[in-house]
């Protein structure tokens, strides 16, 4: 069930039973430009993303996908798998051209000049190009780190939780 209350008043502004329309599955929900966006399995092989305006409660449009992970981009929804990611137009669902992929932030990135610098948790620091997500090079680092990585006079230091402080020059990484 979703239902939508208006954040002043809290009444009811609508509600879509889920359970009938979409076969009791499991829905991952993004709001983004007025749609919410909602995944679930409709068989084994068929997962169905579905879109829904905000303002009141219709269903926008409705696309056959195959993957796993929702994002919203650049008036775009991409829907992601392990072999690569699908573009669809957050207000007609019809097929768009994905960007490259970004590369990937978290809490412990920092993003300097055009790279971002980041950990993998597999005992990695790694930089990617911002706009591709194209990997530069990956250096490794023991222990998990403590704070983002910070960079002053052309030298990244990173510190991690087993007390190690690692300071790098980005220009010096062999790839």
């Amino acid at each position: 069930l979703i239902i939508s209350v208006d954040r002043h008043s809290g009444k009811e502004r609508w509600r879509i039973n889920t359970s009938h329309s979409f076969g009791g599955g499991r829905g991952l929900i993004r709001s983004k430009k007025g749609r919410a966006f909602i995944v679930r399995r409709q068989n084994k092989n068929t997962t169905i993303l579905t879109a829904i305006d905000l303002t009141d409660g219709e269903f926008s449009w409705k696309k056959k996908v195959d993957g796993n992970y929702l994002a919203a981009h650049s008036g775009l929804v991409m829907f992601t798998s392990h072999g690569g990611h699908k573009c669809f137009s957050i207000k007609t669902g019809k097929d768009e051209s994905c960007p490259p992929k970004p590369a990937r932030r978290n809490r412990f990135t920092l993003t300097q000049d055009g790279t971002v610098y980041s950990y993998d948790y597999e005992g990695y620091l790694c930089a990617k190009e911002e706009k591709s997500g194209e990997k530069k090079w990956q250096v490794p680092v023991r222990g998990l780190p403590r704070f983002a990585p910070m960079y002053h006079d052309g030298l990244l230091y990173i510190s991690t939780y087993n007390g190690l402080f690692y300071a790098i020059d980005p220009e010096k990484v062999k790839k």
